[in-house]
């Protein structure tokens, strides 16, 4: 009996519930025992403590479908469709209506089984082939490159459509009976039998448009069956794909033969349209050549120059106008130019009707209008009406020069200073203004420093003062702290309620943003001490100043409308963490901030604190002065 492959019980069967389907059938036979084993003869299930036979000698009759009965034991097969997949061991005694009944359920189980996964299978057989033909379509729809399409195919073909040899064979331009080997894959001498093979079969399949599965042909002493698939259009046959298995290989199915049939279609229309796309070409460069003398009289203008004939129809345009309006010169002459000139045609319409009833110029008009390259394109147009030898209207010369650069420039410059101008110092902003393109507006990842200063006791001085005295007091601190950050050409990025916030080394960088950071924190707290000289006792507050480095990530925040430029990151929340533990008058600066600086600074430290929200302790200095 011929049995098809070895599956693995284990791949069929859940190993628990066969424990427990065994442990029920055993009940029935009190002292017997129930062993599953696989067909190398390892056990899958068993129920009972007993040491199983040696089944070797007995396979051949296990593999014919016998029953193995000895004094001792008992041992069914387990054969499904010609799949023999183990066996049922049963220790005597044995009730032997349960191990029938146990067997059935067995084999019922196991035919479920192998149904279920053979329909996975053919599932899955499916998927590949939809997913095959959607990829070589997509990628051949996409090549204009007819041998990278051949090629494609063949390796789609060969990798989903078990074969040792195949090829794709193409007809003579000059003889349409010689056939020659495009692409092949398999022996060293594929090409020469798949010729032969192409050559014996061509007018009983590819003329007829018919794919074909085969199995006699003189020519393929080497191959046990071929699949053949046409590759032609609705009208030319261009050649044919070829695949082949060996004599010991199964024969090719309908389903590798629809398959193939549906490949070799998706290339051929791909090869044609390849072709097409090619004369289509060949065409532009002829009409090019004839027009070229044209467009070098006005090659040495740099504004766009088109003129239109007295019934709307474009007449000339030179080429800054096709590079403006991104437009090919045998698609727009001849046409009405409300059609042939995208996103300006339809808008201009008003314009030369004015300029043809006044029958003067019209100069220096602006228009924004999209077109095919551009959402949103600046134009200024100068349109001049164009008069024949008798001074007769024959239509209208238009002169047009793209702006949209210079106003996105006019734009982004607004943008930088408007993002900037309230947040760091004048002369920064005049240098992201002399290139506004070295500022990326979106989020970025940056190495910054960070101070936080924050007014002591603020709350307390709250509830003891009106609201107007409160705001003036908390004026006059938070400037001093502005001018300082400023000085040292910081960025401002927020107040929180009584505290400031600075950000150094953006947007510009700046290679001693640490030292900045910490002479603009000596001068806060200098211009705070003679600031209270001038205010009483009561309106005097202290400044407690946190500042470290590390990586952030900043940008706009906000809408279109209404954003501020701001940081995000740890740091941030470090920055916050060491402000809290400085007293009015004290910089604490951290461990990574004071390495950067620690051969520039007077500062002492203050060993490990522990931060809020921070597992190990870390270790913190206290600023006393730049070194001199």
């Amino acid at each position: 009996m011929p049995l098809s492959e070895n599956i693995p019980l284990r791949h069929l069967l859940k190993r628990q519930e066969m424990e427990l389907l065994l442990q029920e059938f055993s009940a029935l036979s009190p002292g017997g025992a129930l062993i599953l084993t696989e067909t190398d003869g390892q056990q899958f299930a068993a129920v009972g403590d007993w040491e199983p036979p040696d089944l070797t000698t007995a396979l051949p009759q296990l593999l014919q479908g016998q029953m193995i009965q000895h004094a001792n034991f008992i041992a069914l097969p387990l054969l499904v469709k010609l799949n023999f997949l183990g066996a049922l061991l049963a220790r005597q005694p044995i009730n032997q209506t349960a191990l029938r009944c146990l067997h059935g359920s067995l084999i019922l189980l196991l035919t479920q089984a192998l149904e279920t996964r053979d329909v996975a299978r053919e599932t899955l057989e499916r998927y590949r082939e939809i997913n095959l033909l959607y990829t070589i379509g997509e990628t051949i729809s996409a090549s204009l490159n007819p041998q990278a399409i051949y090629r494609l195919v063949l390796e789609g073909a060969g990798h989903t459509i078990q074969c040792n040899v195949g090829g794709i064979l193409l007809l003579s331009a000059e003889d349409p009976t010689q056939l020659s080997v495009e692409s092949c894959f398999g022996a060293a001498d594929c090409a020469d039998i798949l010729r032969e093979i192409g050559e014996e079969i061509l007018d009983k399949t590819c003329r007829a448009g018919q794919a074909i599965i085969t199995t006699k042909l003189r020519a393929a002493s080497k191959l046990n069956t071929i699949l053949c698939a046409p590759l032609k259009t609705q009208k030319k046959l261009l050649g044919m794909i070829l695949l082949g298995r060996v004599s010991d290989e199964t024969i090719f199915t309908a389903g590798d033969e629809k398959l193939l049939a549906t490949l070799s279609g998706q290339a051929a229309i791909a090869v044609e349209n390849a072709q097409l796309f090619a004369d289509l070409k060949r065409q532009h460069d002829a009409i090019t050549e004839m027009k070229r003398y044209t467009d070098n009289i006005f090659a040495s203008i740099a504004s766009g120059v088109i003129t239109i004939d007295s019934e709307d129809a474009v007449v000339t345009l030179n080429r800054a106008a096709k590079k403006i309006l991104q437009v090919q010169a045998d698609k727009t002459i001849g046409r009405p130019y409300a059609q042939a000139l995208p996103g300006l045609g339809p808008k201009i319409t008003s314009l030369i009707n004015a300029v043809k009833a006044q029958n003067a110029p019209l100069t220096g008009h602006e228009l924004q209008t999209s077109l095919p390259h551009k959402e949103s394109a600046s134009l200024r147009l100068h349109i001049s009406p164009l008069k024949d030898k008798s001074q007769s209207a024959s239509g209208v010369a238009i002169v047009l020069d793209d702006l949209t650069e210079r106003r996105q420039l006019e734009r982004r410059v607004r943008q930088v200073r408007q993002t900037f101008e309230r947040y760091v110092a004048p002369q920064v902003v005049n240098q992201l203004l002399s290139d506004p393109a070295r500022v990326k507006l979106g989020g970025e990842r940056h190495t910054v420093t960070i101070l936080f200063a924050d007014l002591r006791n603020f709350t307390a001085f709250s509830e003891q003062h009106e609201p107007e005295t409160l705001l003036e007091i908390l004026n006059q601190h938070l400037t001093l702290a502005v001018e300082a950050i400023l000085s040292e050409e910081g960025t401002l990025d927020k107040f929180q309620g009584d505290a400031a916030l600075a950000l150094f080394n953006v947007p510009l960088p700046q290679p001693d943003h640490v030292l900045r950071a910490v002479r603009a924190a000596l001068n806060i707290q200098q211009a705070t001490a003679e600031l209270h000289r001038r205010l009483p006792p009561e309106h005097r507050l202290g400044f407690g100043i946190g500042i470290t480095s590390g990586p952030v990530i900043v940008g706009n925040v906000g809408s279109e409308a209404i954003h501020n430029y701001t940081a995000i990151g740890r740091s941030i929340n470090m920055a916050d963490r060491i402000q809290s533990q400085a007293k009015a008058g004290q910089i604490l600066l951290s461990n990574a901030a004071y390495q950067q600086v620690r051969d520039r600074i007077v500062a002492h430290e203050l060993g490990l604190i522990r931060l809020k929200g921070h597992a190990e302790p870390d270790l913190v200095f206290e600023v006393l002065d730049v070194a001199t």
